[in-house]
């Protein structure tokens, strides 16, 4: 099924039929005020309705005598709109992106003055515009950060501002983050089956070629952790973050060790606790619904069959020194997105207090730019209004330095693998798209199939650019000794890599 499909792109008639009112003009010339600074692409924009017209914005036709132009003009207005398509061919279509923007409600321009981009993404929800490409028109505004930050400011700070009120009451504090991770995780399990893998890993895969399954990705990434910490069967790991529990069995049953794993959804929780016990796993995998903050030490313990409490060293043997208690691994999957700034001393001091003075930690993340950071922190955008309440990407900066300096946790290796959520959510859209008949017969309408489209395709199009990246870091504690690694040139840190550094790391055969 086809984008056009989930937004109904065809330009239609709406019950405007006079020209635009005073108010409706005043709001669409501001916004076109915005537009004209647009020079990342080429957006043509039609106004669906009798006397409507058409426009365009950025990198325009040429003109007769070869100049280029780059503010808005008019091509046509009234009924021969379809003319306008001719110009989608001109030379300036090969020179970046270029998407047809439909305009449905004149009400879409209000909305996005005075909303901004956040209004914006409210208009698309109600069905007042739609596009011929909606990934690239986010892309198209990633590369020209500043009419996207202009959308933010002007007339849209008002509502800007109600929106910050409205992050801050839902801060990820312990009940706050249980009605966080609810709202977004307990959608219903056989939503996320209709277009996750049989993994059921909702997060980035690895793709080794480029015609890996999602699933052989995914099983790629949990199988990439477990060598990153050297697992074996006398390892006894804590994963924060259970999701449908793919890397707890996975880990278990490929590699022997235990693991216990936590999760504060209750949707997560049975099916994850309903898995383990399907793969045979209980005596190895522990399912706990705590938040991880109530963690401690203290649940590295493992039951012998009479229920006595016991704590396991990698010999077997039942230690008495308190520097064995503890969990010898941790992961955590992209969960720190969930955790929020003012956490993360909280998030790694309890990271520290978890695992054994030789302890190793592996966490994947979604990060901002460094130096997008402290803007992004203080704003709200699509993904923390209508995706994760209470979400947050963290930059590397501040991971390391927080792990370093709350948690003790120094870092041994940092890979980044944008590309490969990128087309993760590649995947994951085109599978959303073959399946909104069964998305719809779970009950959910066509605002809530705007918005997930709206979600994937705005995610796609900020890894595509550089916007955020994924990164796995791999920390450990301060008593951690590397063993020697013959024909090893040391830890391998790789930080800000560009396309071709990147093409250069990717694994071999792989066309991503």
């Amino acid at each position: 099924m086809t984008e056009m499909t989930v937004h109904q792109e065809q330009c239609h008639d709406c019950a405007q039929a006079q020209p635009l009112g005073w108010r409706q003009s005043f709001f669409r010339k501001l916004l076109f005020t915005k537009l004209k600074c647009l020079s990342s692409g080429r957006l043509l924009l039609k106004e669906c309705w009798d006397q409507g017209g058409e426009f365009e914005f950025g990198r325009c036709c040429e003109s007769e005598h070869g100049l280029q132009r780059t503010d808005a003009f008019e091509l046509h207005r009234g009924a021969n709109r379809s003319a306008a398509s001719a110009a989608d061919k001109s030379p300036a279509a090969e020179h970046g992106l270029t998407v047809t923007l439909w305009v449905n409600d004149p009400a879409f321009y209000q909305r996005a003055v005075l909303g901004g981009s956040l209004g914006v993404a409210e208009s698309l929800l109600q069905g007042e515009w739609s596009c011929s490409d909606l990934t690239a028109l986010v892309r198209m505004f990633i590369r020209d950060l500043r009419v996207t930050d202009s959308l933010r400011q002007g007339l849209s700070r008002v509502s800007h501002g109600l929106h910050q009120i409205s992050q801050w009451i839902r801060r990820n504090t312990v009940a706050g983050s249980r009605r966080n991770i609810a709202a977004h995780y307990d959608l219903g399990n056989d939503f996320y089956r209709l277009w996750l893998d049989d993994t059921l890993n909702y997060s980035c895969g690895i793709f080794r070629h480029a015609e890996d399954t999602m699933a052989s990705a995914s099983i790629a990434k949990m199988d990439r952790i477990c060598q990153l910490l050297q697992l074996n069967p006398g390892d006894h790991v804590v994963e924060i973050g259970t999701g449908w529990g793919g890397f707890a069995v996975y880990a278990a049953t490929h590699y022997g060790c235990r693991v216990t794993t936590t999760t504060i959804s209750e949707e997560q929780f049975r099916y994850a606790s309903q898995r383990v016990m399907d793969a045979g796993l209980s005596d190895r995998v522990r399912v706990v619904r705590k938040d991880y903050r109530h963690l401690t030490p203290a649940d590295a313990a493992w039951a012998d069959s009479d229920g006595t409490p016991k704590v396991v060293d990698a010999m077997g043997s039942h230690p008495t020194d308190r520097a064995s208690v503890g969990f010898d691994k941790l992961v955590s999957i992209e969960m720190i997105e969930a955790v929020g700034h003012q956490f993360y001393p909280v998030y790694f001091q309890k990271c520290d207090e978890l695992l054994k003075p030789d302890g190793q930690a592996v966490l994947q993340a979604i990060v901002i730019a460094d130096e997008r950071y402290e803007f992004h922190r203080r704003s709200v955008d699509f993904i923390s209004q209508y995706i994760f309440p209470g979400g947050m990407l963290p930059s590397i900066s501040a991971m390391t330095s927080i792990a370093a300096s709350a948690g003790g946790l120094r870092l041994l290796q940092l890979d980044d693998f944008a590309p490969h959520y990128a087309e993760t959510l590649r995947r994951w859209r085109r599978r959303f798209h073959d399946q909104l008949a069964s998305i719809h017969q779970l009950g959910f309408d066509r605002r809530f199939i705007r918005m997930w489209d709206y979600y994937l395709a705005y995610c796609e199009a900020a890894f595509e650019e550089s916007q955020v990246n994924l990164v796995q870091l791999h920390f450990a504690k301060r008593g951690y000794r590397k063993p020697l690694a013959c024909g090893s040139s040391g830890n391998h840190v790789t930080t800000r890599l560009t396309q071709g550094e990147r093409a250069s790391a990717e694994p071999a055969g792989c066309g991503l």
